[in-house]
């Protein structure tokens, strides 16, 4: 996270990429260094006290809680355990600021209550009444994959062709939604924007590869839940598709 407030490009394990992180943070610091209007931080945590020192470095103006599920449960020794740390992001904000919280966690909805901000919720289901939905229209299975979306908004419903498949591309785009109206983004803003988006490595990706096979490929940190989501995008790659590579 501290790499990312710098604009710093991750070090490798070679040492002196490391040494070229510290020189550029302190290149930005003595000669003016343009700081951006708005920076995205992710703050993921494995094991007690993470969030503490997150929290730390730097105060949300806006925090989003994307999921709790069961992961770092090694580190936390129970699932109530990873929730209260968790939830200190969204009780960091201040009473004028807000928490964007997943409508479809279970979990991360009942932490709602913790929030001094302003809370605006977001999904994939329009059972949820969340301030934004993504409803999922159309799978493309064909390299490259797509998805057809319909996105409900207080801005307004836009559909839109995503470079992506899955439940949790979805969320992210609801997520961003939610976050590109507290900024006050216009709605052709947001859509340009969403036009961009692709996963990154390791986060659910197909690929093709040798002797007419496909990959799916969500190898980044991978815990239950994200297993089980892409056991259930596997599965819905259908027959006739499948035979085909």
């Amino acid at each position: 996270m501290p790499l990312s407030i710098i604009g710093a490009t991750p070090p490798t394990q070679n040492p002196l990429s490391w040494i070229k992180a510290f020189l550029y943070g302190y290149w930005q610091l003595f000669f003016g260094y343009r700081f951006p209007e708005v920076l995205i931080l992710e703050m993921g945590v494995d094991k007690p006290g993470d969030m503490d020192y997150l929290l730390s470095i730097a105060k949300p103006n806006i925090a989003i809680l994307t999921f709790i599920g069961q992961s770092h449960l090694e580190n936390f020794g129970s699932q109530e355990a990873l929730i209260k740390e968790k939830s200190k992001l969204i009780q960091a904000v201040p009473s004028d600021g807000y928490a964007i919280v997943n409508a479809d966690s279970e979990l991360a909805i009942k932490q709602i209550a913790v929030s001094p901000g302003q809370v605006l919720t977001y999904s994939t289901s329009p059972k949820t009444h969340s301030t934004v939905c993504v409803q999922l229209e159309k799978e493309n299975f064909e390299i490259p994959v797509s998805s057809d979306i319909k996105v409900s908004s207080s801005l307004g419903e836009f559909t839109l062709s995503l470079r992506a498949l899955g439940q949790g591309h979805l969320s992210a785009i609801a997520a961003a939604v939610t976050l590109g109206q507290i900024l006050d983004l216009t709605l052709p803003q947001i859509v340009t924007g969403l036009a961009e988006y692709k996963p990154v490595a390791g986060r659910l990706n197909f690929i093709r590869g040798i002797k007419k096979t496909l990959l799916l490929e969500d190898s980044y940190n991978a815990a239950p839940d994200s297993m089980l989501a892409a056991l259930d995008l596997l599965g819905r790659v259908d027959r006739e598709k499948r035979s085909q590579y």
